[in-house]
């Protein structure tokens, strides 16, 4: 899908720089009127709190936008770079309510991270539990237009019938992300070393092509993670799934004898 929809690799940049902009736009003026205010500790977790919502809600509008191409991939239709940001400007109450959620977890488990190793341990614990339930819970938002519990309850309930001891695909993509990205930065290290003992204009020559893999790399994934999860979510309620095939998707769920 992502050979035949290129363009859509624009999303995740995009998605980076307006994040940037919109952490900027709203950081700025909140933390200034903290240090104005006297600069308390609970005024500054409500700014801190705010900060994350526009940067969670940003993350997952664009999120959201690659979600729906690879729905309308699979459905048969060619998706474009605006068809997909349109149809998730139509899902921005979706959006905005999961965002609340999902913030709301993130303050929560950093509440925990400060209590200590016992409190930085359970983050951990709850943390990959609530990544694990909700993993196709925005393709479950985009084809179901539910609201945020409602959402999060369906995700759960479709992961609990159709997974197995690993999500292989997820696993997978995460280990050529890190290999690749381990790849990056050695040519990164390898540019510093040049710089430092052949020529200064070489090395940064090096160290700029190994920033730009780095770059490629986190875009590819975060379409491949999108585009996986799609699939995911229409195998687990018997949608068709173009350019997968059966056994790679049995074999990423793995259902439960106890389903039969």
């Amino acid at each position: 899908m992502i050979r035949a929809q290129r363009e859509l690799l624009m999303l995740p940049v995009v998605s980076f720089f307006t994040i940037l902009l919109s952490l900027a736009a709203v950081g700025v003026p909140a933390y200034l009127a903290v240090l104005v205010a006297g600069g308390s500790d609970t005024l500054m977790w409500v700014a801190g709190a705010v900060l994350t919502y526009v940067a969670v809600a940003v993350a997952l509008f664009f999120q959201t936008a690659m979600v729906v191409a690879a729905h309308d991939h699979m459905d048969g239709r060619d998706p474009t770079l605006g068809s997909s940001l349109s149809k998730a400007v139509s899902l921005l109450p979706q959006i905005l309510g999961w965002s609340l959620v999902v913030t709301f977890v993130k303050l929560v488990l950093r509440w925990l991270r400060d209590r200590g190793t016992l409190g930085d341990l359970l983050a951990n614990l709850a943390d990959a539990a609530f990544t694990f339930a909700t993993y196709i819970t925005v393709p479950v938002l985009v084809a179901e237009r539910l609201g945020p519990i409602a959402a999060l309850k369906r995700s759960a309930n479709l992961l609990r019938k159709t997974w197995g001891e690993n999500i292989i695909g997820r696993v997978g993509i995460s280990a050529v992300t890190f290999l690749l990205m381990l790849g990056a930065i050695a040519v990164g290290v390898a540019g510093g070393f040049v710089a430092a003992t052949v020529s200064v204009g070489l090395g940064i020559g090096v160290v700029a092509v190994a920033v730009l893999g780095v770059v490629c790399v986190v875009v590819l994934s975060t379409a491949l993670n999108a585009v996986y999860q799609t699939a995911l979510y229409r195998y687990a309620v018997g949608a068709s799934v173009e350019g997968f095939g059966e056994v790679d998707l049995v074999l990423a769920f793995r259902r439960k004898a106890t389903m039969y």
